[in-house]
């Protein structure tokens, strides 16, 4: 009796902590396209099939975008920041497989001025659905508001 119960509210307490790891995930899709700012980019890279997220960042001055996009034969990802509506990074990043699912995934951070203070978050993308799911991170703590 003692052993079912003890499994019981191991079970509800397991449930209890994925159910938190995933309350701090917020999700989006990729659309066809780009931001005008990222054409002149695009052109200049030969950057083909793009297509984006904004990505919420709780802050008013501070946008990210993350994007898909196709180079060559070669099929990868990009983010750009904005501050006050001024495109101010553009980089692209690598997704890696996760085991049993189709999800890419991987830490990405953004840079800030060339100085010590970055952007850091953390994005899985389903490349079926085109689902993009992504968390601020806070060093190691997830977060639903851009830290920076």
């Amino acid at each position: 009796m003692k052993r079912t119960l003890l499994i019981t509210l191991g079970i509800i307490l397991s449930i209890t902590v994925i159910a938190q790891d995933f309350n701090e995930d917020i999700s989006s899709r990729l659309f066809s396209g780009c931001p005008k700012e990222i054409e002149p980019i695009k052109n200049q890279l030969g950057l083909k099939n793009i297509s984006y997220a904004n990505l919420k960042t709780g802050v008013d001055s501070i946008r990210v975008v993350f994007g898909k996009m196709t180079q060559g034969n070669n099929e990868g990802y990009w983010v750009s920041s904005y501050f006050n509506d001024n495109l101010k990074s553009f980089s692209t990043v690598s997704l890696n497989q996760e085991e049993s699912n189709n999800y890419l995934s991987n830490n990405v951070e953004i840079k800030l001025d060339n100085s010590t203070k970055k952007i850091l978050f953390h994005v899985r993308h389903n490349s079926l659905t085109n689902d993009v799911i992504y968390h601020w991170l806070d060093g190691n703590e997830k977060s639903k508001k851009l830290i920076i």
